[in-house]
């Protein structure tokens, strides 16, 4: 009975102990399961970050590969279209330019010399053209007055132009000796165009008296000891400005001699 009851008691140890080793075994099993979960999981997330950089690299690819084809098809652009459209544009503006020009170099001109059969143009290259009877005739041949005529012409011409532009401020011109061989005809004429392009101040520096007689104010400075000084001062009073320039004053001229 004792020896059927130590048996039993052995089969029931070794039981225990059987299933004590399957529990063990299952929890090894089972730790090992886990650690495998958090290896899968650690891989998962590492494809993840993986497939997201790939997909920031792709996009970023397709913004290059934009934005390289936009600056391809700028470039292709402003390598001829552009271009063209540019020299097109500067040569209808200096065209508009030339036209303009030419109308005051020949218009002043004429009113400066009074002579019916002596006029002049500029070409598209701003080069004067005199022409006497209708011929041809070059600068080096026209007196003395005429080709003073024909600078100070240029010169008004000039100013006229850059002051309608709006652009550029052109307050004061200066002309240095500019009615040499002029009548004193021709000295009026030149005060009436000074006048006609209302600049704010004109100085015109010559040793020409006359033309104390279009100047708002005059100055004369004469050479002692090898010492320029300011002998005199005058400032007559000027004319009543026009009624288009009353809000600006009349221009300022200052002839000297010395």
């Amino acid at each position: 009975m004792l020896r059927r009851a130590a048996a039993a008691a052995e089969g029931v140890d070794l039981r225990l102990e059987q299933v004590r080793a399957a529990e063990r075994a299952a929890e090894r099993a089972l730790s090992e399961a886990r650690e495998a979960l958090v290896r899968a999981d650690t891989r998962r997330d590492a494809l993840v970050l993986r497939a997201r950089t790939a997909e920031r690299g792709r996009a970023e690819r397709a913004a290059r590969l934009a934005e390289a084809t936009e600056l391809e098809a700028k470039s292709d652009w402003i390598g001829e279209p552009f271009r063209i459209a540019v020299l097109r544009m500067e040569k209808e503006l200096l065209a508009h330019a030339q036209g303009a020009f030419d109308r005051a170099f020949s218009r002043y001109f004429a009113a400066l010399l009074d002579d019916p059969g002596l006029s002049a143009r500029t070409d598209a290259s701003f080069t004067p053209e005199v022409t006497i009877a209708g011929e041809a005739t070059p600068a080096e041949a026209l007196s003395g007055g005429e080709r003073t005529g024909l600078a100070l012409a240029f010169r008004l011409a000039l100013a006229s132009v850059v002051r309608s532009l709006g652009e550029v401020r052109l307050e004061t011109l200066l002309l240095d000796e500019p009615t040499d061989g002029f009548s004193a005809e021709q000295v009026v004429r030149m005060g009436e165009l000074l006048e006609e392009l209302a600049l704010p101040q004109v100085v015109v520096v010559s040793h020409e008296s006359q033309l104390t007689s279009i100047a708002d104010r005059t100055v004369k400075v004469v050479k002692l000891d090898g010492r320029s000084r300011l002998e005199a001062e005058a400032a007559p009073a000027p004319a009543p400005a026009p009624a288009a320039l009353a809000d600006r004053g009349p221009p300022s001229r200052a002839p000297r001699a010395n």
